[in-house]
């Protein structure tokens, strides 16, 4: 009823995010091919469910400046949202096989920024489950990076 949406329960996941970066930002000539990066690391976080949207938020650590980063990705099935608080703060935008502007604020100037979704494959539940997504950022219409973002998690073990 009504007085359930006043009681989200916030819930214990853990969570495995599977990053792979093409940095093309000093990309010069064909030869300099640029070379992925990746990383992969697991988390503590927690979930939230309501009609129509499924949330996870996360600690990454801290920043450069000791500011903690904080993600928080939010799925509306067809259509996801990552956002990020920090040393960058960011709301990128995700929809299959379109292109959506987003704005990073950098700390001294916000920058445009244009996410084409190349692929969405969004499996995420109350359950548990796995979020694929392969896309470009463009800054002022050059392409910057080449990313694929792929998160999993797992309600908490209890007994953990």
């Amino acid at each position: 009823g009504v007085l359930a949406e006043f009681f989200i329960m916030k819930i214990p996941v853990d969570i495995n995010v599977k990053i792979e970066r093409t940095d093309f930002s000093n990309y010069r000539n064909v030869a300099d091919v640029p070379v992925p990066s990746t990383t992969e690391n697991k988390y503590k976080g927690l979930m939230t469910v309501s009609k129509r949207l499924l949330r996870l938020e996360y600690d990454e650590g801290t920043g450069i400046g000791g500011e903690s980063l904080k993600t928080v990705v939010s799925s509306f099935g067809d259509f996801v949202s990552i956002s990020r608080s920090g040393t960058f703060n960011s709301s990128l935008f995700f929809e299959e096989d379109k292109a959506c502007d987003c704005v990073c604020d950098a700390g001294f100037m916000p920058m445009n920024l244009r996410i084409y979704t190349k692929r969405l494959l969004n499996k995420l539940s109350p359950d548990g489950g796995k979020l694929e997504l392969d896309y470009t950022v463009e800054i002022v219409g050059n392409l910057a990076e080449a990313n694929s973002f792929k998160l999993s998690f797992a309600p908490a073990n209890c007994g953990s």
